[in-house]
């Protein structure tokens, strides 16, 4: 953090080393969010050229009040439905994000790289490019229930990707992510994962990192965001998708960085969304809540 005689205080980020192209232009969408309206922080600018920082990345944002929602939640009271009102806010929010235009699918949002019109395709590649990664990282998994997930969540996407159009998704909505002021829902922060992507994918870190054994935060969550946006077309089916994607990205990325409880945890859910065709997904404990919001 810093403070600026023009904007107060900010919040300073640096990279760990020289920024992709695809980083900066996830910076451009997060302030193209800001300017739409979103609830996120304003992206005031970045530089990649900083000789000071080796040339790694610097970007400034503006430094917003408020406890982010974990650390918030541990001290409020149970059972008094805080918790409830702000993961209310959050799907409200998110929805609103997903109505942001897209010129197509990407996993890198920048006009100056490609994008397609079918979710199909990008789900192929993106499985595509997890099978070719590599090798040493396969030795945490089974090769065999890996490359099962990989046909499934294929065959799966194929199915539903004639009802699904592009959205700006956020990409790690979870507690930490979400700021809270006055006990009321603020904004979402840490946009780094933005992707032109699926909207339902934003669906699958909240069933598993805050909503799991919590219906009533479920419910909550599911209705804010059926307020602004209705139930996504084939809901369920499209759950299956994001969370076979988000399992077979998250196992391998877990394996990379050395993080063996995530990745442990991850695969676990891997091996059971595969035995079961895709029906354990993420949500499935939420159906009940999703049904009745439906």
């Amino acid at each position: 953090m810093a403070h600026t005689e023009s904007y107060g205080t900010v919040v300073v980020k640096t990279g760990l080393q020289r920024p992709e192209t695809h980083v900066v232009g996830r910076l451009a969408e997060h302030r193209r969010v800001h300017t739409a309206g979103i609830a996120v922080p304003e992206m005031l600018g970045w530089s990649t050229t900083t000789l000071e920082m080796s040339s790694r990345l610097v970007a400034v944002a503006t430094f917003l009040p408020g406890t982010d929602a974990e650390d918030w939640h541990a001290s409020v009271v149970e059972g008094d439905g805080a918790m409830q009102s702000v993961l209310r806010g959050v799907g409200e929010e998110l929805a609103r994000l997903h109505r942001l235009d897209t010129p197509g699918f990407s996993e890198h949002p920048h006009a100056d790289q490609p994008v397609t019109s079918s979710w199909a395709e990008l789900v192929a590649t993106r499985v595509e490019n997890l099978q070719h990664t590599d090798k040493p990282v396969f030795r945490a998994v089974d090769r065999r229930v890996f490359d099962a997930a990989c046909a499934l969540v294929t065959e799966q996407a194929e199915a539903v990707s004639s009802v699904v159009s592009p959205s700006v998704v956020h990409g790690d909505v979870y507690l930490p992510n979400v700021l809270v002021e006055r006990g009321c829902f603020a904004a979402l922060m840490d946009l780094e994962h933005l992707r032109w992507l699926d909207p339902v994918m934003d669906f699958v870190k909240p069933a598993m990192w805050v909503c799991e054994g919590q219906p009533d935060w479920a419910a909550s969550f599911v209705a804010g965001y059926w307020s602004v946006a209705g139930c996504p077309e084939q809901f369920g089916e499209r759950l299956s998708v994001a969370t076979g994607l988000e399992l077979l990205t998250g196992v391998l990325f877990w394996a990379r960085v050395g993080e063996a409880g995530m990745r442990a945890d991850y695969w676990r859910r891997l091996e059971r969304w595969v035995s079961s065709d895709g029906a354990d997904h993420a949500c499935a404990s939420w159906e009940s809540s999703m049904s009745e919001q439906s």
